[in-house]
């Protein structure tokens, strides 16, 4: 059950990690990165749940 929620979370992170890097969000720190991802995926991850 657990894999069920791991895997669209991971899918999430990764897509967003992609995405930030082709825009203008990749010069930022990656702390910033994370505290910005965290919560659109949680929210996302709701969701979809």
């Amino acid at each position: 059950m657990v894999t069920v929620y791991v895997m669209p979370v991971m899918m999430m992170m990764i897509m967003m990690v992609l995405w930030m890097k082709m825009t203008q969000l990749s010069a930022m720190p990656m702390y910033v990165q994370i505290m910005m991802v965290t919560p659109v995926t949680i929210v996302l991850t709701v969701l979809m749940v």
